[in-house]
């Protein structure tokens, strides 16, 4: 981890641009400092012969070290000539830099033997122990630090080029998981969809089937209502006979008449006759009731030759049924009649 620290130092500082180095010198006193990769600090320098006397913010950032070499922690620092070599980035006022450029190439011209500096000016703790830049050096250094800044801004492009590159691509992939998301939801939408339409025909289809199981039980109910009045209606009619029958034996029993009472008989076996015919033919199971079936299944037309007819067409439907015996007796038109005809309650005298 990259520690970083600021400090003020008077440091006396000489720039070697052939080995792209800083010499510094520190204070005269015994100090320790930790020294580290990494380590920024910020210290008041002195560049000889380049900016002046004066001192000039200049930031440093440590990253290697000579001659220990980089695994280097710490550094003691006990006499006034110990001189620590580090390879440093140093980034300080360019624009004034040049100006002084100029003015030095401005004075070449006239340019006078130099002199040793006056070391009357710099701190009491500070021994200035390197001689002054010379102006080509300076130039040397200005192409180094031009070529840094290139590296700087070639470094920051580049690293600008892959942030946006790894923008694009995460940009891409959450659009990637948006859509495989939505067409997720999509399908899930129409699944749901399709389920509740299932759901609603089903209901649909079963709401149809008890619609129609309702109308089948009314139906139903209606048939057997109209049938247990149909069979109402039959016992009814059937009782109403049976006393009409019974009060006539009785009246031609007290008064001794034989041939009413022989006609009640003849009417008991024609009433037998048609109860029979009537379930061979299927037209009721009911025993008690079949003749009264039968002739309501003649019609309720008077006419003796239509109700012939009507149960001649009976006869052609069901002969297949009828015993070979009954079929023959009904070959003949006196016994057609007598079974067609529509009987009062008791017979007519006999012709006899």
């Amino acid at each position: 981890m990259t520690e970083k620290t600021e400090e003020d130092i008077d440091l006396v500082i000489r720039v070697i641009p052939d080995h792209r180095t800083i010499d510094f010198t520190l204070p005269h006193k015994r100090s320790t400092h930790v020294v580290q990769q990494g380590i920024e600090f910020k210290a008041n320098a002195r560049l000889h012969g380049v900016l002046g006397t004066e001192p000039q913010p200049l930031r440093c950032r440590v990253i290697g070290f000579e001659p220990a070499g980089p695994e280097t922690k710490f550094c003691d620092f006990t006499a006034e000539d110990t001189v620590l070599t580090a390879y440093v980035v140093v980034d300080f006022n360019a624009p004034a830099l040049m100006a002084r450029v100029r003015e030095l190439e401005a004075e070449k011209e006239n340019r006078q033997p130099e002199t040793v500096q006056n070391t009357s000016k710099l701190p009491h703790h500070s021994v200035p122990i390197v001689p002054p830049v010379h102006p080509d050096d300076v130039f040397d250094m200005l192409k180094i630090l031009q070529s840094r800044l290139e590296e700087a801004e070639a470094q920051r492009k580049k690293d600008a080029e892959t942030a946006e590159a790894q923008r694009k691509k995460d940009a891409e992939r959450a659009e990637a998981q948006r859509k495989k998301d939505a067409e997720r939801a999509e399908a899930q939408r129409k699944r749901d969809q399709a389920d509740t339409k299932n759901q609603i025909r089903k209901l649909e289809m079963a709401i149809q089937e008890l619609e129609h199981e309702t109308k089948q039980l009314k139906q139903n109910a209606n048939d057997r209502e109209l049938e247990v009045k149909q069979k109402d209606e039959a016992t009814l009619r059937y009782i109403e006979s049976l006393a009409d029958d019974i009060e006539a034996t009785t009246d031609f029993l007290s008064v001794g008449d034989e041939a009413g009472l022989d006609r009640i008989k003849r009417r008991n076996l024609l009433d037998r006759a048609q109860s029979s015919l009537a379930v061979c033919l299927g037209l009721t199971n009911d025993q008690p009731f079949a003749s009264l079936h039968f002739r309501d299944t003649l019609g309720p037309s008077p006419i003796l030759a239509e109700r012939r007819q009507r149960l001649s067409e009976m006869l052609k439907e069901k002969k297949d049924e009828i015993p070979s015996q009954a079929a023959l007796l009904l070959t003949k038109p006196a016994a057609l009649d007598l079974l067609a005809e529509r009987l009062p309650k008791m017979y007519a005298p006999s012709r006899d």
